[in-house]
């Protein structure tokens, strides 16, 4: 199935992808580095005719553009009620209970959704039902966010409890990557509500334009410090889950959430 709705990633004539500012305003700096990590690790697939991924909690699918040119074989799923579009879903279902064979994907996408799952050790066990051996899982979590989605906000993790989480499922980490230091928490924490006054104003006044770059009120105390904090963090950098947190920097200690690689042996 290859149902495609579209979402906030464009790719560039050069064949990089990029994040469409005006639709992530509030979080365009970590939309960044989960599409840096991803590309990077997309990488490492070729296009093969039985080649499979599962993109779970997919709502509008953003990431399709990225991923469809490395596997023949595009699923996507979503529950009925998510707050995203959902018009491109193939599978309509639970995390923890998602209606393909065992042994079946070659990769499981799972982006900013296990905060939102109340048995979050039920989906890496179906994720692990899913995956061929040597199958890889490349899940993104949040760990310094404000509360979202209303009701349906109950976790953030840490890299030992993913660990921990993911060998109790019979999984494995390979590596992770921060979504960036204390720069973007202050920037994610700092504007959300400075937006939220200029989205409200945007509605009331029923002026889609006020809410976007075009206004120099969010394109100069937003957008420019953005932009400037992405050109200098550079690609997302590997680690490594050590015994003790002292061998964290400060910005794997202090970050907005965590992008992981995690395979089935």
């Amino acid at each position: 199935m290859h149902k495609h709705a579209g979402g906030y990633i464009k790719i560039s004539r050069r064949g990089k992808p990029k994040v469409i500012i005006n639709k992530r305003l509030g979080s365009f700096i970590v939309d960044n580095k989960i599409v840096k990590a991803l590309q990077i690790f997309l990488n490492q697939y070729e296009l093969d005719e039985k080649s499979s991924i599962l993109d779970v909690g997919a709502g509008t699918k953003p990431y399709y553009s990225l991923y469809s040119k490395y596997f023949r074989n595009c699923y996507s799923t979503d529950v009925e009620t998510s707050p995203h579009s959902i018009d491109s879903i193939d599978f309509f279902c639970s995390a923890h209970d998602i209606p393909v064979n065992d042994n079946s994907a070659d990769l499981v996408l799972c982006t900013e959704v296990l905060e939102h799952v109340k048995n979050p050790q039920d989906v890496l066990n179906e994720f692990r039902r899913i995956l061929k051996t040597g199958g890889k899982l490349f899940l993104t979590t949040p760990f310094v966010q404000y509360i979202h989605e209303l009701p349906n906000d109950f976790f953030r993790y840490t890299p030992f409890a993913l660990k921990e989480m993911a060998e109790k499922s019979g999984l494995q980490i390979e590596y992770f990557y921060d979504k960036g230091g204390i720069f973007s928490i202050v920037f994610l924490l700092s504007t959300a509500y400075y937006l939220k006054f200029w989205n409200r104003i945007s509605k009331i006044l029923k002026v889609q334009i006020i809410y976007s770059v075009f206004n120099p009120f969010i394109f100069i105390p937003v957008v420019i410090p953005g932009l400037i904090y992405l050109k200098l963090s550079g690609n997302p950098h590997v680690q490594n889950i050590t015994t003790g947190a002292k061998r964290f920097g400060i910005n794997r200690i202090i970050t907005p959430g965590y992008i992981t690689v995690i395979s089935k042996p």
